[in-house]
């Protein structure tokens, strides 16, 4: 893989996770599911929770502002991504080029992928969060 590509999928797992923490409610189970697809090239990442009052959205937040720069981030580093709402399930995905080296790569739509042989499918359940009660 191309030096960067996991530090580059770290981070934008971690802002999307990090997202769904902050913003979402968690599913009905009580969890946030992360789940990851290596292959062809690429790699998926998604986040999925239960969804909140307003769909996830990029902001172009001011020089002096404390947040908002999450999303602009993950559009940075991502080939694309976005938003899938199925029944009260809110996934939020990023595809990423992994190009192994010596492997001619080109973007989806763009020409073929050689396959890289075996792919990975990964899925990781967060534990309920357990909330404490607020301090008056």
């Amino acid at each position: 893989m191309r030096p960067g590509t996991v530090d580059d999928a770290a981070l934008v797992l971690s802002e999307l996770l990090s997202n769904a923490l902050r913003h979402a409610r968690p599913l009905p189970s009580g969890e946030i599911r992360v789940s990851w697809h290596c292959g062809s090239g690429m790699v998926e990442l998604s986040v999925s929770d239960g969804g909140a009052a307003t769909e996830p959205k990029l902001a172009r937040p001011g020089l002096s502002a404390l947040g908002g720069r999450g999303l602009g981030i993950v559009e940075h580093l991502a080939q694309r991504w976005g938003v899938r709402a199925e029944e009260g399930v809110n996934t939020v995905w990023a595809i990423l080029m992994a190009p192994v080296a010596g492997l001619a790569v080109t973007p989806a739509g763009e020409g073929t992928v050689t396959p890289l042989g075996e792919e990975l499918d990964e899925e990781f359940v967060a534990p309920k969060r357990e909330t404490s009660p607020s301090r008056g």
